[in-house]
């Protein structure tokens, strides 16, 4: 028996929706992946061997770090705190994840790590502390945080509402 004209175009066309829907599945790590990507390397971090500290900020947060580079080994502790709008126009951080990316010294990016990540319905008054020790790919001269969170507002209405918040350079 053959198949009528409509049932072979319907097939066609589920067979490509099928295979597009496959490959963008399979392309999604590769577009999330910052490796490859660039930052200015004014919003980086140097380092250098030996101890030093210093401050970070963007809209959203602020990060105090102390480092220690030995060798590719680097010993990062920190506290982060988030922003006076945060603090004053949410009641919590649902969630919040924090990495470093690993940058050569034309500002390329060539790795990342996770940092830290803070609790479900943490108070933004809370500082966040972290503390992780890195093996640095070779070739890395500067580091340069990124977050993405979801914060909560004081809305008491409807629960409150949700607002997400994020820095992801590199993309």
């Amino acid at each position: 028996m053959r198949e009528s004209r409509s049932v072979r175009t319907y097939k066609g066309w589920l067979y490509a929706v099928v295979l597009l829907g496959t490959l963008l599945i399979g392309c999604q790590g590769a577009m999330l992946s910052p490796t490859g990507g660039r930052v200015p390397l004014a919003q980086a971090i140097p380092v250098s061997q030996g101890q030093h500290s210093g401050g970070w900020e963007t809209r959203d947060l602020a990060v105090d770090y102390q480092y220690i580079l030995d060798g590719n080994n680097l010993r990062i502790a920190g506290v982060t705190h988030f922003a006076d709008y945060m603090r004053i126009n949410f009641r919590q951080i649902e969630r919040f994840h924090m990495g470093m990316l690993f940058l050569d010294n034309q500002g390329k990016v060539i790795g990342s790590t996770p940092i830290t990540t803070g609790y479900p319905y943490m108070d933004p008054e809370r500082p966040l502390e972290f503390a992780e020790t890195i093996n640095l790919p070779s070739g890395t001269d500067a580091v340069v945080f990124r977050y993405t969170g979801e914060a909560v507002s004081f809305d008491s209405a409807d629960g409150g509402i949700s607002q997400p918040f994020w820095y992801y350079p590199g993309r």
